[in-house]
Formats: C-alpha cells, structure tokens, sequence
C-alpha cells in the first residue's frame, strides 16, 4: 500500500540539470513521503490503512509541486505523514546512517533492475539529497509539523549562461576542445560562483 502521489506544475517547463541528480533528489523525497504517510496512517488506524475518506488504501496524497522560475526550480514535496520530532531533526540530515537495533548500520540490496529509483544506503538519502542541491548551488530544507506532516523545499539553481564560468581563449583551443560554440569560454557550471 502506498499514497498516491499528486503532481502540480506546468508539465510544458524544461530545465537544462544533470538527470540522475534531479532524479536522485526528487525520488527520496517522495519516497520518504510516502513511507512516512503509511506509517503514520498504519500507527493511526490501529494496524490498518484502508476504509478512510483518503486516496488510494484510505492514505492521504503525496503532493509534490514543481515550479520553474527565471533563476531557480523549486520542487516541494507535501506530505501528512506525522512530521519528524524536533528532537529528532538533526538526525535527519546526519551520514552516520540508519541504526538497526542490532547496532549495524542498515543496508539497502542493490538490484539490477533499470527502472528502480537510485537507492542510497538507509538513512543517508536527505543527506545526500542536500549534497547533490548544495553542489549545484540550491537548498534542501524540511518544515516538519509534529503530529501533522512535513513539507521538504528543494531550489535548484537553473543551469545556464549566468551560472557558467567563461574560460579564456587558451582552455577552449585545449585539446578535446574542438566544439566549442562561443568564442573564447566555455560553458562550465561554477558551484562557487552563487552562495
């Protein structure tokens, strides 16, 4: 059982991103969404999601709104999936991993199927998911409500001309570097360039 995911957003907007970081970063926080709304929903109903005035297993929907700007795409990911405890945040974004009550760290099989979203070891996915933002010069932010849900903002930098770097003349005549279209720079993304 899982919720069922709402999408909004102008499905006719394009980004130029690098797809597996988008795709990494968008999958664990909708996948996260949605394992906490079934398990706030499970705890909630005694055991048992179904029969509820919700979507999909009597869940509350996911929402996830995407909204390209002229500098930035904001994703943000809603859920009503009982919020995290603030005693309990800064966890959220540590690489120490998820703790078995063995004491190990969890693991995560990897699959070979090619349709699977990218899986990051057990505890790590917002950590890493706020790395891939940071790089590229975005945030990743949680606003948990304790007791209700949790929204998560991702803002993306748009990859483009303002976000490059012009190299000199001599980089771009280098070799490997016969198709450059512009005379005299190159397009490369500069994380440094916008804090």
């Amino acid at each position: 059982v899982s919720p069922h995911v709402e999408v909004h957003g102008d499905p006719l907007d394009t980004f130029t991103y690098v797809p597996a970081h988008i795709y990494f970063v968008a999958s664990e926080l909708i996948k996260n969404a949605c394992a906490a709304t079934v398990r706030f929903h499970t705890r909630a109903d005694g055991g048992s999601s179904g029969g509820g005035t919700h979507g999909q297993g009597g869940l509350p929907p996911v929402k996830v709104i995407v909204v390209c700007g002229e500098h930035d795409v904001a994703i943000k990911v809603a859920d009503k999936g009982g919020g995290i405890p603030r005693s309990k945040l800064a966890d959220v974004w540590s690489y120490r991993g998820a703790k078995l009550s063995s004491g190990q760290c969890a693991a995560v099989p990897v699959g070979s199927d090619l349709i699977r979203a990218p899986e990051a070891p057990a505890g790590l996915g917002l950590a890493i998911s706020r790395l891939h933002c940071k790089f590229f010069g975005g945030t990743l932010h949680l606003t948990p409500m304790e007791g209700y849900g949790t929204d998560a903002h991702a803002k993306l930098n748009r990859l483009g001309d303002d976000n490059c770097e012009n190299l000199s003349q001599a980089v771009g005549q280098s070799f490997g570097m016969a198709s450059v279209t512009r005379p005299g720079s190159i397009g490369l993304y500069d994380a440094q360039a916008r804090r």
